[in-house]
């Protein structure tokens, strides 16, 4: 389905540049990347998944389309394809290949495009608000309400949204980003949020600090699947909790809010040439994963606050960023908080003697090798869950111990 999308989405490219060949005011621009990467999961709890120390390599290659029609409206389209190999060490599991739909939005500028005072965009689209996070953290998007179940992706830590996103940049300084979308990866599907996002930048670029708050699946497409009838909050009694006059019930509905700031110290350093861009900041996100305690299973906010820290080790030039970020999150032991096949909230516990580890960790390097090639390593305990051919993410993490890591490396040229 995705690859007929992204098919017809770039086919509508071409008919516009056709229709208006005549006319100076249209560019397509062509652009995309081609990679193979090989990783491995070193130790996880449990072994859920059935595999002694799963191997995997793939190659993937995208393509984007970068439409700009009359100053103001841009459409941009991008589709990948991917072909990999699972193995361990006692098997070899099908090889799996896919074509899935990245992007695909139409971006309208009012005012000079360059410092457009409001821009529209509309479609599926990739968001990142916290520019210096290189694996944790990015959890207003990344996450779940209740549960509070969190994802991280390698060399890609920001995460794809549908529906729509209003954005300005004022005094040159501050970003602020309202955004309007619709669930589609997580079941139940189509719930659509309502977030706010602000960032600020000081002039003298030594602080760099931002905020949001995302109203998670605050319009529920069936109601009765993002609050299911039937799950019942108790007290430690196990008795119904009654709320405004009615038992109330688990949800998957909540609030999230968001903070973060990077501290660049190169400013006040009279030496500061000698460093490359990304290095010496030194970062932090927190988050409330809903705000809200009630039942058995959320009685704590605590329990429900992620904190992530980051530094970028100085490389003086030699690598474009050598990260090492440093993640809390204390919710209950024992209990996977897993994404949920749709409408209960609510975690369950692991199987046999389980020890859950609050910490998690991530170290991620980038070097360029030369223009267009880069080689890109990460080895850590993180939120790692495996893909398969649909784009969807397993529903359990597999770093969960202590002596749990797991490590990828990639090879890519963009063009």
């Amino acid at each position: 389905m995705h690859y007929r999308m992204a098919f017809f989405f770039a086919s509508l490219l071409f008919v516009i540049q056709f229709v208006l060949a005549d006319e100076s005011d249209i560019k397509i621009t062509p652009s995309g990347f081609v990679y193979y990467q090989i990783g491995q999961i070193e130790h996880q709890t449990p072994s859920e998944s059935g595999l002694d120390k799963p191997f995997d390599q793939h190659v993937n290659g995208r393509m984007t389309l970068d439409a700009v029609i009359k100053e103001h409206l841009r459409i941009i389209v991008g589709g990948e394809a991917q072909l990999g190999l699972n193995v361990n060490d006692e098997k070899k599991n099908p090889e799996y290949q896919y074509i899935n739909l990245k992007e695909a939005q139409g971006i309208y500028s009012f005012g000079n495009p360059e410092k457009s005072i409001l821009k529209i965009a509309a479609g599926y689209f990739p968001f990142k608000y916290n520019p210096e996070a290189s694996n944790l953290g990015e959890y207003l998007y990344r996450t779940g309400s209740y549960p509070g179940y969190v994802i991280t992706d390698f060399d890609f830590a920001k995460v794809r949204l549908m529906g729509f996103n209003f954005s300005s940049i004022l005094f040159d300084n501050l970003q602020l980003n309202a955004l309007f979308t619709s669930e589609y990866a997580v079941n139940p599907y189509f719930d659509y949020s309502l977030s706010f996002v602000a960032g600020y930048k000081l002039p003298n670029k030594i602080l760099d600090f931002g905020a949001g708050i995302d109203f998670d699946r605050i319009l529920p497409i069936v109601p009765s699947r993002t609050t299911v009838p039937t799950n019942y909050a108790t007290d430690d009694s196990l008795n119904p909790i009654i709320e405004n006059g009615d038992t109330l019930r688990y949800t998957m509905q909540g609030t999230k809010l968001m903070g973060r700031v990077t501290f660049d110290p190169k400013p006040f350093l009279p030496f500061a040439d000698i460093f490359g861009v990304a290095d010496g900041k030194l970062y932090a996100e927190i988050a409330v994963l809903g705000i809200k305690n009630y039942g058995t299973y959320f009685d704590n906010i605590s329990n429900r606050i992620p904190i992530m820290v980051g530094f970028n080790i100085p490389c003086f030039k030699f690598m474009d960023v050598l990260s090492f970020e440093l993640e809390y999150y204390g919710a209950k032991p024992n209990l996977k908080l897993d994404i949920p096949t749709g409408g209960n909230p609510i975690p369950t516990p692991f199987s046999g003697d389980v020890t859950i580890s609050p910490i998690k960790w991530s170290f991620f390097g980038q070097k360029t090798i030369t223009k267009g090639i880069a080689i890109k390593g990460l080895i850590g305990r993180d939120h790692y869950r495996t893909v398969d051919a649909g784009d969807n993410y397993d529903l359990i993490e597999h770093m969960n111990g202590v002596k749990d890591w797991h490590y990828n490396l990639r090879l890519m040229y963009s063009f």
